[in-house]
Formats: structure tokens, C-alpha cells, sequence
């Protein structure tokens, strides 16, 4: 029987720099409820998701919650009321979603980690496992990019076929630079890291 997996994120993107590989690699073997809080009103980004959805086999839902002021916060009870269709009387056994530290620094990936560990707590979303992604940000001489953590409970180290397909989502589907300067190329690594959530 397939694993039940629900992985719940940001933006359209997330699910592959974090962990396209993971999904690509269990495609045939997992369950997977997608659901992206934000983007949806975006002509270049919507349909590229739905794309991507195709490829890693997953059931993908995307939302529309405030993108554009990063200053302020989302309302938490905002993003729970938008996830809470899927969660509602449900049992996941896997459950991806951001880490504390926004990967590198996202308010938006910040607010959905802190919104998902409250449910968590407050017994509103049942998973039986929870992993959250771990990254950092690192600078170079252009914009940055995010790599693993090296003190993560968990790495997953990508075979060439899952690489090239993850990079192949990132760069040809999404439509990110490639030539190795570009965040989104760079912070789409061979190795995907998650640490483990204790209640």
C-alpha cells in the first residue's frame, strides 16, 4: 500500500528545490497530497506547477495567500483555514514542510513552518512522521543560494537520473538560469537534507 504523504509549502518551486528529488525517486511508491499557499493568480507560475505536479505524480493544490508584502506576516489562522480541507480528519504518514529558519531566511516559508508546528501541537494535523526541510543560506559574489545543513537527521543523496530530472524541473519547467550562478540551479543540490520533528 502506498505511503500517504502530504508536503505543504510556500510557493510553486519549493517542492523541487527541497525535495524534488525525494518525490522523483518515490513517485510510484507514495501517495502525495501537494499544497502550495501561494502563486495561484501567477500566469507564468501556475501553469508551470501543474506541469510539475504531472511529472513527480503528485495531486497538487495551490492557493493564493498574500505573496507580495513581505514585511508583514501572514495570518496564521489564514494559512489554517486554507490547509485545513486537507488535514481535517486525516492521518498522513509522511509530512514535509519548511524549517524554522525559512531554508534562507523566508518570511513566507517562516510563517507556514510556525503555522504547521502549532497544528502539530494542537493535535489539528496528524502525521505520523514530520520532517522538516534543512538548509542555509550561503553567499557568493551573485545572489546566493541555499545548501544543505550538515547536521540534518536525514540525507538523501541523489542518483544522476534524479538530479538530472530535479534540475530538468527547476531549469526547463520553471524556467530558472542555468550556467551555475543562478539561486535556484545552485540551491537544487545532489543531496537533500530534512531534520526530524519532536513534539
Amino acid at each position: 500500500m502506498k505511503k500517504k504523504v502530504l508536503v505543504i509549502v510556500a510557493h510553486p518551486d519549493d517542492e523541487t528545490l527541497w525535495m524534488g528529488g525525494t518525490l522523483i525517486r518515490n513517485r510510484n511508491k507514495w501517495d502525495v497530497t501537494l499544497l502550495v499557499l501561494t502563486r495561484k493568480s501567477d500566469k507564468d507560475r501556475y501553469p508551470k506547477f501543474l506541469k510539475v505536479c504531472k511529472e513527480l505524480n503528485v495531486k497538487g493544490y495551490i492557493y493564493d495567500l498574500d505573496d507580495k508584502n513581505l514585511k508583514r506576516p501572514l495570518d496564521q489562522k489564514k494559512i489554517m483555514t486554507t490547509i485545513l480541507p486537507h488535514i481535517k480528519d486525516k492521518t498522513y504518514d509522511l509530512l514535509f514542510t519548511h524549517n524554522s529558519n525559512g531554508e534562507y531566511g523566508h518570511i513566507r516559508h517562516k510563517d507556514i513552518h510556525k503555522a504547521i508546528t502549532s497544528a502539530l501541537k494542537n493535535n489539528v494535523l496528524s502525521s505520523k512522521k514530520v520532517f522538516f526541510f534543512s538548509y542555509h543560506k550561503v553567499n557568493n559574489k551573485h545572489q546566493g543560494y541555499a545548501e544543505y545543513n550538515s547536521s540534518a537527521d536525514i540525507f538523501i543523496k541523489l542518483n544522476d537520473n534524479e538530479l538530472s530530472m530535479k534540475r530538468k524541473l527547476a531549469i526547463n519547467v520553471y524556467g530558472y538560469d542555468r550556467g551555475g550562478i543562478g539561486f535556484e540551479e545552485l540551491s537544487a543540490g545532489p543531496i537533500e537534507a530534512f531534520d526530524k520533528y519532536a513534539k
